[in-house]
């Protein structure tokens, strides 16, 4: 995609200023591909944006978000103008949508050693219910099941609570041999970070970490406690978290093409 400024440019549009809060608009336009196709995608002004975005949401599909001072006409010509990436990337969105949509019959999280199999039961309860059999590793969704969207909700709720019963007490002990006490431990369920430390010592951690092996989760947990130091990626920091771990450079590059464990329902 060519670079939002250059674009402005080429469509004669001005550059964002900075606008008053407003509320957020929406509107819903069609896109015609070369090929035939077409693409229905929707336009959405922002007071939080400064610049033009063109993404695929799994959720909503082809979306523009905008700063509120443009005008309809301009996003639809800014759209219009990123036809050819549109085509390009659209099989890669229909074929990620198609493998969100899959619900999982069994769930691995590797950082424990846990196989969960998953049971869906639709029953005439208009809300839909979890529960969860510890001893025997079974989870059961019960209710409007055939609402994949609310499963996939109800699942990742319960990633989030399995996460908060693993993770924080496997950080405490790592604190204990470290002497590295965060002020708070949180767990979210984040797409880009592992886990991030505060200015006042607070370290999240993604609930995702459960499907690693426990060997990367242990050196994102040592990873944020350094920054409690370091708040920073300084030569100190490496030096120090390499001190704690000295397999910090091979942990570091598993993680970096760790994504993939994680499965679709999950991450959207």
């Amino acid at each position: 995609m060519a670079p939002i400024r250059k674009l402005l440019d080429i469509l004669g549009i001005a550059p964002p200023s900075r606008q008053p809060a407003t509320h957020d608009r929406h509107w819903h336009e069609t896109l015609h591909l070369e090929d035939g196709r077409q693409v229905d995608y929707a336009i959405r002004l922002s007071s939080t944006r400064r610049t033009p975005r063109l993404k695929f949401d799994t959720r909503q599909g082809l979306v523009l978000v905008a700063p509120p001072h443009f005008k309809r006409p301009q996003l639809i010509a800014l759209v219009e103008h990123h036809r050819d990436w549109v085509a390009r990337r659209l099989p890669d969105f229909q074929r990620i949508q198609q493998e969100v949509a899959i619900l999982p019959e069994v769930i691995l999280l590797k950082a424990c050693a846990e196989s969960w199999l998953v049971e869906y039961r639709s029953t005439q309860h208009p809300t839909l219910r979890t529960h969860s059999n510890e001893p025997q590793r079974r989870l059961r969704l019960s209710g409007p099941v055939e609402d994949h969207e609310a499963c996939r909700r109800a699942l990742r709720r319960w990633l989030m609570r399995q996460a908060q019963r693993i993770l924080p007490p496997w950080l405490d002990r790592l604190a204990e041999e470290t002497a590295l006490h965060p002020s708070r431990i949180a767990i979210r369920h984040q797409r880009k970070r592992w886990g991030s430390c505060s200015t006042t010592g607070g370290i999240n951690l993604n609930g995702n970490l459960l499907f690693l092996e426990p060997d990367l989760v242990r050196y994102v947990m040592l990873h944020e406690l350094c920054h409690l130091n370091h708040p920073n990626h300084s030569p100190h920091f490496w030096a120090a978290l390499h001190r704690l771990d000295p397999r910090t450079e091979d942990w570091h590059r598993q993680l970096r093409a760790a994504t993939m464990p994680v499965p679709l329902w999950a991450q959207y």
